[in-house]
């Protein structure tokens, strides 16, 4: 006769419902509109729809025959891209545009998917149609932990990529730079104490 929507937790118990019950009306499909943002109840982390009558209503099981979507919160990313540059047109005919479109990705892509482009008409910021997506990477910046990390000179270089330097370093120094790739790693100078001091990149250790 009806169906409805429940909140499941990830350990699979049935929380509260998500709005009214939708009745059955035959069609193959039904809506359940949803009109404005609600807070889920915590531990929350399915919507599982069951199916209902007078006589009773199934159980919102993860593991039963009641289907069942993960519960995905969306949000504004905490950084946008650094910068975009364009190469110019290099089509010549009136009325027709082609070029390379460069765009500098976000510190930290943790809470990005993709690079939204969209025409302009460059008066008050009005959206036009959108052009194409750049699919996000979840790149993020390089960072430097550790007992020693703060002491580390971190700049960065004329392509746009980074710059790590420690010279001389003193005894019992530690440090970690975590970064994504991908990405060349290239040294201009090394030195270390044999044997006893190393620098491990992605499992490799070096010495000397």
């Amino acid at each position: 006769e009806y169906y409805r929507v429940f909140f499941v937790s990830g350990a699979g118990f049935q929380l509260q419902a998500l709005g009214h019950k939708v009745q059955a009306t035959g069609a193959a499909e039904l809506t359940m509109e949803i009109n404005a943002s609600f807070v889920p109840p915590k531990y929350a982390k399915y919507l599982v729809v069951v199916a209902g009558r007078a006589a009773g209503e199934m159980h919102a099981l993860l593991n039963g025959i009641a289907p069942h979507v993960e519960l995905k919160d969306f949000a504004l990313p905490d950084s946008g891209p650094s910068y975009a540059s364009w190469g110019g047109d290099r089509d010549l005919r009136e009325g027709w545009v082609s070029g390379e479109l460069t765009v500098g990705r976000a510190e930290n892509e943790h809470a990005i998917t993709s690079y939204n482009v969209y025409w302009s008409t460059g008066l008050g910021g009005v959206r036009g149609p959108l052009v194409g997506k750049i699919p996000g990477i979840g790149r993020l910046a390089p960072s430097c932990a550790g007992k020693s990390g703060g002491l580390l000179g971190q700049s960065r270089t004329a392509d746009g990529g980074w710059s790590f330097a420690r010279r001389p370093y003193g005894g019992s120094e530690q440090a970690t730079i975590a970064v994504s790739g991908p990405g060349r790693l290239e040294f201009d100078a090394f030195d270390t104490e044999r044997y006893y001091d190393a620098l491990i990149v992605d499992g490799h250790r070096v010495s000397g």
